[in-house]
């Protein structure tokens, strides 16, 4: 790995520990997209979300794995909207047992992230743990600097690398 490729890793996590939500692309019954969003937690290369059964991408998350994520800095925090530090995954929702050894470690880390309402929405029956599972991802730190990634494997290639 070389020395930028390294640091697109250091950049990719400390972008993944600055920020508690993301925005996800479900595919809904119809075969249209449908864009919401999830505060989540992070661990073991996986992303986490707690989410109602009210909310519409829950119900498709249920019935398609496929869903695209995208963690993205505030514009607020970027020198240059067209080239704003991202990561973008695609990934496959796994819905977790409610009474799971892994569910009930998720919502212990998330309690300790995203405060005390996860104390609440565990208590509430429509809630579900779903553990997102990357399968390709890039991560953009800015104009030339785009790369795929493995977070599990620590793995990151330069995209011009493969040119």
């Amino acid at each position: 790995m070389t020395d930028d490729e390294k640091a697109a890793l250091e950049g990719c996590s400390l972008l993944l520990d600055r920020y508690d939500s993301l925005q996800m692309a479900t595919i809904a019954d119809d075969g249209n997209p449908h864009i919401s969003y999830a505060p989540f937690c992070f661990s073991s290369g996986c992303f986490y979300i707690l989410i109602s059964q009210l909310a519409a991408h829950t119900g498709h998350l249920m019935r398609r794995e496929d869903v695209s994520i995208v963690v993205i800095a505030d514009e607020k925090e970027s020198r240059n909207l067209f080239a704003r530090e991202r990561l973008t995954i695609s990934a496959k929702a796994k819905l977790l047992k409610s009474d799971s050894i892994l569910a009930s470690e998720v919502l212990e880390q998330m309690e300790l992230a995203l405060g005390k309402t996860v104390k609440l929405l565990r208590t509430l029956p429509d809630f579900l743990v779903f553990q997102l599972v990357p399968q390709q991802g890039r991560y953009v730190a800015g104009f030339g600097k785009a790369y795929e990634f493995d977070l599990l494997l620590q793995k990151m290639e330069h995209v011009g690398a493969k040119n």
